[in-house]
């Protein structure tokens, strides 16, 4: 089991992350800052997002083409 440091250096970076998203055009993690699950979670969640958005935007490409 991870430290309660690291547990609160997690939420504080979970925090910020969240108020970029709402506040910012640009988003970075600092990935080395979460706790392993969070980490995990977060990544997982972009990756299937990111594919896809790679599948959906490539069909339009090839629609248009």
């Amino acid at each position: 089991m991870e430290s309660q440091k690291i547990y609160e250096e997690s939420n504080t970076e979970l925090i910020k992350i969240r108020k970029a998203l709402s506040s910012s055009d640009k988003v970075s993690i600092d990935f080395s800052k979460l706790d392993g699950e969070s980490s995990r979670v977060l990544r997982e969640k972009l990756s299937e997002g990111l594919s896809e958005r790679i599948r959906t935007v490539g069909n339009i490409i090839t629609t248009v083409q």
